[in-house]
């Protein structure tokens, strides 16, 4: 697999490769590769960079756990958390509930404000007389009729964190699902600031590697932050910092049946589907994330779109795409199979990209389609 993956970062001129694949609940392949022409020093394995919208995962995650404990409900009216009003202008009867911003059928969409500097409160973005407000926001839909990917909804569900735990967002997720996994990484950049094992995420302008995101950082104090005030704080719609080889810690535990992080209960509620799609709002470009779960992506082969051709397994989990960086992570628990591929940088233009046969990248169909034949069908 060590050439399939430099010829593949090659042939695509992406920055690094960091890859793990999972088989029969063992790390089969480990690898991280970087593309001989950057201009800074190839990945280490404790390397971090931003992971982008895998970080949801997380932020459902933690959800479920306040659920568990009887702190919360997914049905909630959001309102009751998050200090003001927030109800679609276009269906002013309906709320919107937690779960909605879980499954993405808010009726809620993004705006060009999706963050807040702090130290302003996101009550600016969502309220009618604040600062980055927008109508636009608002689709013509009722909360629960369709799908539309919403960023913006998971500061709504930060902010609910915290409110709920009394804890700031970072903070929470470090104590009740980094430590337990013995993970390294944080939201809080300040956290790792000073292991100087920060990645950048790259894209190449004028044929030259440039730094999108991380480059360049400095150290952030939050120690007058006011809890529930500002959920974009910490971005956490794609903030996580972290790597292949410690989300591997992550899928190992949501693939068991012994989670460490929350009941078999609870995680068989998340896989389930909590929103199909039939392809009939086609306005909405995030075509990838059609069977919703609980903050998770259900691809199997009934879905419109899948970066396999035939597929005769589930696979469930989370795709990112930000500054340059392009992840998958997806496990499929009855194989006890999984990968997480990230890419932290790309060389050419997103249309050079696009896949042959869905909406995931080339590179994506092509990496995985490789380990469905060669790995994942093999006795290894």
């Amino acid at each position: 697999m060590d050439e399939f993956i430099k010829d593949l970062c090659h042939k695509h001129d992406l920055h690094d490769i960091d890859l793990i694949v999972i088989k029969n609940n063992k790390i089969v392949n480990e690898m991280m590769y970087s593309n001989p022409n950057i201009e800074i020093k190839s990945m280490k394995r404790d390397d971090l960079y931003r992971i982008a919208s895998i970080s949801k995962i997380f932020v459902g995650i933690a959800i479920m756990q306040l659920a568990e404990i009887g702190k919360l409900s997914l049905d909630d009216n959001i309102e009751n958390y998050i200090g003001f009003s927030l109800r679609n202008k276009n269906h002013p009867n309906d709320i919107i509930t937690i779960k909605h911003l879980l499954t993405h059928t808010s009726s809620l969409m993004d705006t060009e404000h999706r963050l807040v500097p702090y130290p302003e409160h996101s009550e600016d973005l969502f309220t009618k007389n604040g600062k980055y407000y927008s109508e636009k926001m608002f689709s013509t839909y009722k909360p629960g009729e369709t799908f539309i990917y919403y960023n913006a909804g998971f500061h709504l569900l930060a902010m609910i964190i915290e409110h709920v735990s009394q804890l700031r967002f970072d903070q929470y997720i470090k104590r009740y699902i980094l430590d337990p996994l013995s993970m390294k990484g944080s939201f809080n950049v300040s956290d790792i600031y000073t292991s100087n094992h920060i990645r950048p995420l790259f894209r190449k302008l004028n044929d030259k590697w440039t730094p999108q995101c991380d480059y360049g950082i400095h150290k952030s104090n939050y120690d007058d932050y006011e809890l529930g005030t500002n959920g974009s704080l910490f971005s956490p719609q794609g903030g996580m910092r972290s790597n292949a080889m410690e989300l591997s810690k992550l899928m190992f535990d949501l693939m068991s049946n012994t989670s460490v992080l929350l009941s078999n209960e609870s995680l068989d509620y998340m896989y389930q589907i909590h929103y199909f799609d039939n392809h009939k709002h086609l306005e909405d470009k995030h075509l990838f994330y059609r069977h919703s779960g609980i903050v998770f992506n259900i691809i199997n082969d009934k879905s419109i779109n899948k970066p396999l051709k035939k597929m005769d397994y589930t696979l469930i989990g989370h795709c990112g795409l930000a500054y340059g960086f392009h992840g998958m992570f997806f496990f499929d628990i009855k194989n006890q199979n999984g990968f997480i591929f990230n890419v932290t940088g790309e060389g050419k233009d997103m249309k050079e990209y696009m896949g042959s046969y869905s909406q995931y990248f080339s590179f994506q169909e092509e990496l995985l389609t490789y380990i469905d034949q060669h790995i994942w069908s093999k006795n290894i």
